[in-house]
């Protein structure tokens, strides 16, 4: 097996570029959280002592009502890194794209400076980042807002399609122009974050102005990439000021809350209204006949979307901070426990999500959300996700990495009926491979091939072997840039 290992910041070529002061700062200040490294573990300890052992990088937990900082999924460790190979990736002054494209992260940056996303027929389209982004997507959806007092709905489609305006557009361009910002300083995209956000607080009032329909999941979607955006800028030495941060955070509140903590979507933990999945058998089928498969007309079966909404809860809890922040943090931490208990399974050499049989998009969903919500708490020093189950997530990981390879075939993974969207893959490789591999010394073989030469289909913008990089996928991905061996060696 290949094993590639860069430097932590990679060879530094030409002069530093300038920095702003704030944002100089701001990482000078970073600087002095430094990670631990304890004792690496031999090649020949067995597996649990792999999961139990010591940790590369372990973070130190905060005080008891308080949290780490937290620049979204990254820590102060990666937030450096990302500043030193930017640097090293000798950018253009103008553009501020890498002009030496001989590592993934330089191709993952210049990506995400000229096109951001995969191409989706019909979908937003792809577009190089501008400074001067005006948000003119969401200034099209006030323009073209209801009557006063109707019910905003957020379907999928429809007129407007709130999905694209939303959630593909505004959202992810925001978390797009953060990270601009903490590479390059250039305080044009600190303030094309805030406009975006500015626009939507404009045009979504409150939570009783949006029914309910797809609305859960598609807040959950966007406001976890402008709560990762917000935390980005924060850390970055370019946040909202104290009055503006608490009208954001009473914002989010409200039009969060309807839909975030709906009995509906998180039932008790203790009662009997979450159904037990068959793993063989598609969700979807599942949920339409619920008396066929021993569930009741009003229970609940965990998937993506409580995987979705449960990481954006953890985001604004760390974007909340305080005691407040750190009890809404361990409430979402705990009932994400419980949906990795009851979301997947690993028996008879297979490792599935309830979602696996309904269809490796959605399946990537739920593991996407597991894994970001794992790396958010492991920053706040709780290992408990990565570990839990003698590190189930670690295999389902692992052999959805070797279908989206096409080395697990059909009748591997056991479903009644074919698979479906194999190779729709969501990127999540990067951030578990990172800490599987970098911090707790795991061996995930396929995983590995996924983030160095991509899926079967191929790498990420037909980049060759060895230098494939992920994309972005709604709330998740850009983990060659955030993340890729920033583990401590």
């Amino acid at each position: 097996m290949r094993h590639r290992h860069a430097t932590g910041g990679g060879e530094h070529r030409g002069g530093r570029r300038a920095a702003t002061p704030r944002h100089l700062a701001a990482l000078l200040l970073l600087s002095f959280f430094a990670c631990v490294s304890p004792a690496t573990p031999s090649a020949e300890d067995d597996a649990a002592e792999l999961v139990h052992g010591p940790f590369r990088c372990a973070v130190a937990p905060p005080a008891a009502d308080d949290i780490n900082p937290s620049a979204g999924i990254m820590g102060p460790r990666e937030l450096l890194l990302l500043r030193e190979r930017y640097e090293a990736s000798r950018p253009s002054r103008s553009t501020h794209r890498p002009t030496d494209l001989s590592t993934p992260f330089a191709r993952a940056v210049d990506y995400l400076f000229q096109r951001g996303w995969p191409a989706k027929k019909g979908g937003v389209p792809q577009r190089p980042i501008s400074r001067a982004y005006a948000s003119e997507v969401a200034a099209k959806a006030v323009r073209e807002r209801k009557a006063p007092g109707a019910k905003l709905r957020m379907p999928w489609g429809g007129e407007p399609n709130w999905h694209d305006e939303l959630v593909e557009a505004d959202s992810r361009e925001a978390y797009r122009n953060a990270l601009a910002f903490a590479m390059t300083g250039d305080a044009a995209y600190a303030a094309t974050v805030k406009r975006i956000l500015a626009a939507w607080m404009a045009h979504i009032p409150g939570a009783e102005r949006i029914a309910n329909n797809n609305a859960p999941l598609e807040l959950g979607w966007a406001l976890g990439n402008m709560l990762k955006a917000l935390l980005v800028l924060e850390r970055s030495g370019e946040g909202l000021t104290p009055a503006e941060k608490q009208r954001a955070l009473a914002w989010l509140d409200e039009v969060s809350h309807e839909h975030f903590h709906a009995p509906y979507l998180f039932p008790s933990t203790t009662g009997p209204n979450v159904c037990a999945p068959r793993f063989d058998v598609s969700l979807a089928r599942q949920a339409k006949n619920r008396a066929d498969y021993g569930c009741n007309a009003g229970s609940v079966y965990l998937g993506n979307w409580q995987t979705t909404i449960l990481e954006t809860r953890m985001l604004l809890a760390l974007y909340r901070g305080g005691a407040r922040g750190k009890a809404e943090y361990r409430e979402a931490l705990r009932y994400a426990l419980f949906v990795l208990e009851r979301y997947t399974q690993v028996r008879d050499g297979r490792a599935l999500t309830a979602e696996t049989c309904r269809d490796l998009y959605h399946a990537g969903f739920g593991i996407a959300g597991l894994v970001e919500m794992a790396e958010l708490a492991w920053q706040q020093g709780d290992p408990d996700l990565y570990t839990w189950g003698d590190a189930r997530l670690a295999r389902i990981v692992e052999f959805h990495a070797g279908i989206s390879r096409g080395e697990i075939d059909d009748d591997a993974v056991g479903c009644e009926e074919a698979l479906v969207a194999r190779d729709n893959v969501q990127p999540f490789h990067e951030v578990a491979y990172n800490h599987y591999n970098g911090r707790m010394g795991m061996q995930l073989p396929a995983t590995e091939r996924v983030v160095w030469s991509g899926t079967r289909d191929g790498p990420a913008d037909g980049a060759p072997d060895g230098l494939a990089f992920d994309s972005y996928t709604l709330q998740w991905g850009y983990g060659t840039i955030t993340h890729r061996e920033t583990a401590c060696r």
